[in-house]
């Protein structure tokens, strides 16, 4: 499926009490509540407290990580409902399903609908959430080259490739990132320009990454 995202972004805490109940997606501390949908009748999770969230950010993983399960992960992501305060976990547990379940399915739409979660989370605002963003849009680049070919990605799709040079440019730039990150952005920024044949690009940023630090590589 190819590389997956960053690092999970730092938890909202709420003190509100967690509510106990059965799951079907082996997360027991989230409550549920039945609902109607455009997709029939599902089940809501309810994330109302820290405690919940991190077992849903545990939950999901093991289901992208499960032959056939995928679908299982989005549907678990699309069931979640923000109890008080934890509106913006909601919204990283689901940026996250839908861009690495768009990157194991090869699905357009579901990295797109992951990149947009990213953006309610504001990239200024989190080099994580910066270079997150930026990886979905080289995924998004690269996957329109797989299926239609270089010369029509260029035509249609190249505004994905400027878009990550531009977020993993966010990252470097940003000094309180840590080093780890900012190592990243640079490589795979390189990585960006090395795909279509403009090396020295490509190796300005390799050459970068060491002024960072002499002993990555």
């Amino acid at each position: 499926m190819g590389q997956g995202l960053g690092r999970w972004l730092v938890a909202r805490n709420h003190p509100k009490a967690i509510s106990i109940g059965p799951s079907p997606y082996r997360v027991p501390l989230c409550r549920e509540l039945s609902r109607s949908t455009s997709l029939g009748y599902m089940t809501a999770v309810i994330i109302d407290s820290i405690t919940a969230y991190e077992q849903t950010k545990q939950e999901i993983p093991r289901l992208l990580n499960e032959a056939e399960s995928t679908k299982r992960a989005v549907d678990l992501a699309e069931s979640l409902v923000a109890g008080a305060g934890q509106e913006v976990n909601v919204t990283q547990l689901r940026a996250y399903t839908y861009a690495d379940a768009g990157f194991k399915l090869k699905d357009s739409l579901l990295m797109e609908k992951g990149a947009d979660a990213f953006r309610k989370l504001d990239p200024h605002s989190s080099a994580e959430v910066s270079y997150n963003l930026a990886s979905i849009q080289l995924h998004l680049w690269q996957l329109a080259v797989e299926q239609a070919g270089l010369g029509d990605a260029w035509l249609n799709k190249r505004s994905h490739l400027q878009e990550a040079r531009r977020l993993f440019d966010l990252v470097v730039q940003n000094n309180e990132a840590d080093t780890e990150l900012r190592l990243k952005a640079l490589t795979d920024c390189g990585n960006s320009f090395d795909i279509v044949g403009r090396y020295l690009d490509a190796l300005d940023c390799y050459g970068r990454a060491l002024e960072l630090d002499s002993s990555f590589g």
